[in-house]
């Protein structure tokens, strides 16, 4: 038996693919939605495999410190992160060689949660709009 926990939030944050031939290619930014899934097969003394209040507050937090009213950027963007260099107020957030597409931002937060919570993630699921998401799922 396996009880299934899920918390959501959203964030905000621009981006843009390098290479890309469409309109992505172009900057700009989304509001995306987030769903932090566990899987456990057993309970502490209260009954609870994982306080909901934990799991929201270090999905939020991870979110708040990485990525909302971010930048996420490609770091062989450089003409991107030339021009958000000259912005003193703006933030950052660098995908090591790799765009900031909504399947490494599921990987990414994905391994942030796993670091917080072990094993027992199960997937996150990134909405980049109400009609598409990704859901990065780790291997049991």
């Amino acid at each position: 038996m396996t009880y299934l926990l899920k918390v959501s939030t959203s964030f905000d944050a621009g981006h843009r693919l390098l290479g890309y031939g469409g309109k992505c290619a172009s900057p700009h930014g989304h509001t995306y939605g987030v769903e932090l899934r566990l899987a456990g097969t057993s309970v502490d003394d209260i009954g609870m495999v994982v306080d909901f209040s934990d799991m929201k507050r270090a999905l939020r937090n991870w979110i708040s410190e990485n990525w909302d009213h971010a930048f996420l950027v490609n770091s062989d963007d450089v003409v991107l992160l030339k021009a958000l260099g000259t912005i003193t107020e703006g933030r950052i957030f660098i995908f090591d060689h790799q765009n900031p597409t909504t399947e490494n931002l599921a990987k990414a937060l994905f391994l942030g949660m796993k670091a917080k919570f072990g094993s027992i993630v199960s997937a996150v699921e990134i909405r980049e709009t109400s009609r598409q998401s990704v859901v990065f799922r780790g291997e049991h």
